[in-house]
């Protein structure tokens, strides 16, 4: 691949104690990139196999040398997201999970969409398609890939609402202009905002709202467009009522905590989610899985964890 005059874009994957063949992948999908005037670095966070290091040595022998591999021992994704950026220096940030399979031509057209669309900071993939791997029951195929983060979103649409838009980033292929992470990390580090994001075996998807939030009260959109494409790795083992539900209350609890941090509003926590919403969240499970009834009650028993979550999160702020 060789030396480039320029860097637009810094990849960075964090990963913690990744299966060796799904590291693989993901690293594979990101040196087949049809444009590659950027760098790679795996950001191992203390990850206790070794597999990060047999990857990266393995490709870095196949590849020249492509990967930077460095070891982040503060647990957390906020951290290690903090420690790739710090050693980057590209113009735009681009957030690899060790789950995602990025499209070759996911660099190629964040080039152009940036060229096009200049007030935009941070870009998320509008195409994620989920692959469940594995024994996964059939529920779940049908009707529980939008809490992996399943969307097809149309165009490139963007904003800079305090709103929660449909098209807002996910964390998965996030992409975001190296300024702007900045001033989220500054934000960080001072104390302002403090969610650490995914540590070990918990789940918590807060630092990805509040870099999104940061930007939007910097004054910058953000937005999400079809053409930057991803595919999301599911195993089987994620696949199960119990986990979606505490996935569904950990994402509201973290979302709330997020906004109320970036923008300190109390007035975020002046709702009061009760029989009517419960109603509301019942007739959304029953529309769309009708006219099958056992999957309604399911699915309700995801959706109603939202309400869970937002009342712990008023509890803590």
């Amino acid at each position: 691949m060789g030396n480039f005059p320029e860097t637009f874009a810094s990849i960075i994957v964090c990963t913690y104690n990744p299966p060796k063949k799904r590291l693989e992948n993901v690293l594979k999908s990101i040196l087949k990139q049809e444009i590659f005037s950027c760098e790679i670095i795996v950001i191992d966070n203390n990850s206790t196999n070794t597999e990060p290091e047999n990857v990266v040595k393995k490709l870095n022998a196949e590849y020249n040398d492509s990967i930077i591999l460095i070891k982040e021992k503060k647990q957390g994704l906020a951290f290690a997201r903090l420690c790739g950026v710090k050693s980057s220096k590209g113009d735009w940030i681009v957030f690899v999970d060790d789950d995602n399979l990025i499209d070759e031509n996911y660099i190629k057209n964040l080039k152009e969409i940036q060229s096009k669309i200049a007030d935009c900071d941070c870009w998320g993939p509008g195409t994620i398609n989920v692959t469940l791997e594995g024994p996964v029951d059939s529920f779940i195929k049908k009707y529980c890939k939008s809490y992996f983060q399943q969307r097809q979103i149309k165009g490139s649409p963007h904003d800079k609402s305090k709103k929660w838009k449909e098209f807002y980033p996910t964390g998965s292929g996030m992409c975001v202009k190296r300024n702007s992470f900045l001033s989220y990390a500054k934000k960080f580090e001072d104390g302002k905002i403090n969610l650490t994001g995914r540590k070990l075996t918990e789940l918590s998807s807060g630092e990805d709202a509040q870099i999104i939030f940061s930007c939007i009260q910097d004054g910058k959109k953000v937005g999400a467009s079809e053409n930057l494409k991803l595919n999301h790795i599911i195993n089987f083992e994620r696949c199960n009522l119990t986990y979606l539900k505490k996935l569904n209350y950990s994402v509201s609890r973290d979302f709330y905590l997020s906004k109320f941090e970036i923008f300190n509003d109390t007035k975020i926590f002046e709702e009061q989610p009760g029989f009517k919403l419960k109603v509301k969240l019942f007739l959304k499970s029953i529309l769309r899985s009708f006219p099958n009834i056992l999957s309604a009650i399911k699915l309700f028993q995801i959706e109603k964890e939202w309400i869970n979550g937002y009342n712990a999160a008023k509890k803590l702020h």
